[in-house]
């Protein structure tokens, strides 16, 4: 069944232009060119392009001059090929649903990715607001999650409840998943992608994204690239379709895909101090 919904698609004059999704977050380079902008494409036929490392989104944490001042932030953004905004909600409240709002009316994509407690008081203004919401868990497990996050965050019950709420008021929802490298714990990883799937099903969630566990053997965020054992990647895949859970799945690879508590320094558009990190 064909299931068509919006996606974002940035440099249209090249024959293969880059095509942004929600949803998962990530860019997929499409195979002819495509109208800039905000386009309803089929969705099966966008996932089954090849994954991009970069993206033509910014992530924005906390004010900035891009809500109170788009006029002039619109026109940077535009230059910077960027048609996509992820709003990294370090509070859940009526200011992130202005400023999603605002995005959204000057004609940009609008995501919003969060690991924090107060999703239900706010599900139902951000539809038709946002275009996707994903929801950030530690682990799929209460004990282990609880455990991993931090005070500020949303415990694993919050987390649940949220999603229910944004799931019942019609929001598409992606479920973010921390985990191990592949090829470094392969026996852990088809735990937790089990029971993530299980747990996304469950939610009724449109997906699952595999996310790269911060630190590593250095102690510094990594990503989960083509470079790092691809086979380990088409593996684990081909084990979770083995389940015959129907919740679509993924191995994050982009930049723009590490949890939001693990993000970068901010990068600057021109001198414009206030616009976030460009994924």
């Amino acid at each position: 069944m064909t299931q068509t919904r919006a996606f974002a698609v940035a440099g249209a004059a090249s024959s293969r232009p880059l095509v942004f999704d929600p949803l998962t977050g990530a860019a997929h380079r499409g195979p002819q060119p495509l109208p800039t902008g905000r386009v309803a494409m089929d969705q099966q036929q966008v996932t089954g392009w090849p994954e991009e490392q970069s993206a033509p989104v910014l992530a924005v944490r906390g004010s900035s001059g891009l809500f109170t001042d788009p006029p002039r932030a619109l026109p940077m953004l535009s230059r910077a090929g960027i048609v996509a905004v992820n709003l990294l909600a370090t509070r859940l409240d009526d200011t992130l649903v202005c400023s999603a709002r605002r995005l959204n009316e000057a004609g940009l994509l609008v995501t919003v990715t969060t690991n924090r407690p107060g999703l239900p008081r706010l599900a139902e203004d951000l539809v038709g607001v946002v275009h996707a919401l994903r929801v950030q868990l530690h682990a799929p497990t209460e004990c282990e999650h609880d455990k991993l996050a931090s005070p500020h965050q949303a415990t694993f019950q919050q987390s649940l409840t949220g999603i229910r709420s944004a799931v019942d008021a019609g929001l598409p929802v992606q479920l973010l998943l921390e985990a191990p490298l592949p090829g470094t714990g392969d026996a852990e990883r088809l735990f937790l992608l089990d029971a993530a799937a299980h747990c996304a099903a469950q939610l009724r969630m449109c997906g699952l994204t595999l996310l790269p566990r911060p630190g590593g053997s250095a102690g510094r965020p990594t990503t989960c690239g083509a470079g790092q054992a691809p086979e380990a990647r088409a593996r684990l895949l081909h084990r979770r379709s083995s389940t015959g859970l129907q919740v679509p799945t993924r191995i994050g690879i982009g930049r723009a895909e590490r949890p939001v508590s693990r993000l970068g320094a901010l990068a600057r558009l021109g001198t414009d101090p206030v616009l976030a990190e460009v994924a």
